[in-house]
């Protein structure tokens, strides 16, 4: 069955959140892709496991918009485990555009229970541009995951948040699938579709490969 806790299945998680550690001297590559009305979005992330009770990520990202433009961001969050099924997370993006430069502070939690996983993140965030402060967001994602078979689950999400300094919502709402391939179950596919009333419809899909530790 797949769950969120262990090797084979850690990267079987939703689209959105993030879900285990990683196993030390394990290592990941994941580029995501997301696409919308008014923008096409690509990240690659690489992880590695450097300890038993933490992990770290680094991504580099380009958003282009539907009017032409192109912006960089560049993104990077250590995380260090607390317990067996929580990691605490301080989570700093650097973009081109001073609006996606920010920084903030996450908790990961991930569990499952026979053929049901979940994966729940709460996250702060706060603009570094100078010209224009803020209290930042309050977010979350909340993501129920059920295995169909021993390679292919199914999972909804729920992303609501807040801005603070004004108390505008929005949620994010998503439904996917994710399959894992290869002999040595080392590849993970997810493909989902995405629905916000602020952003409209969307979708996104990954690609992650796992590198286990060699003795």
């Amino acid at each position: 069955m797949i769950t969120l806790l262990s090797i084979a299945t850690a990267a079987a998680s939703p689209l959105n959140p993030w879900g285990s550690l990683a196993p030390e001297g394990t290592t990941t590559v994941a580029p995501y892709v997301y696409a919308s009305a008014s923008a096409v979005s690509s990240t690659l992330y690489a992880s590695r496991g450097v300890h038993r009770l933490g992990d770290v990520y680094a991504g580099v990202g380009f958003v282009h918009e539907s009017s032409g433009a192109t912006r960089v961001l560049v993104e990077a969050f250590p995380r260090f485990g607390v317990g067996s099924q929580t990691a605490i997370v301080p989570h700093v993006v650097w973009g081109s555009a001073a609006a996606d430069r920010s920084a903030g502070a996450e908790i990961h939690t991930w569990g499952g229970k026979g053929p049901l996983s979940w994966v729940v993140n709460l996250m702060w965030r706060t603009p570094l541009d100078p010209q224009a402060p803020s209290p930042g967001t309050l977010s979350a994602a909340l993501a129920p995951e059920v295995s169909l078979t021993e390679r292919v689950s199914m999972f909804i999400e729920v992303d609501p948040s807040i801005a603070l300094e004004t108390s505008a919502t929005d949620v994010l709402v998503v439904q996917g699938a994710s399959v894992v391939l290869g002999s040595e179950r080392a590849h993970t596919a997810v493909v989902a579709l995405q629905w916000s009333p602020e952003a409209g419809p969307s979708v996104g899909a990954s690609w992650t490969t796992t590198f286990p530790t060699r003795e």
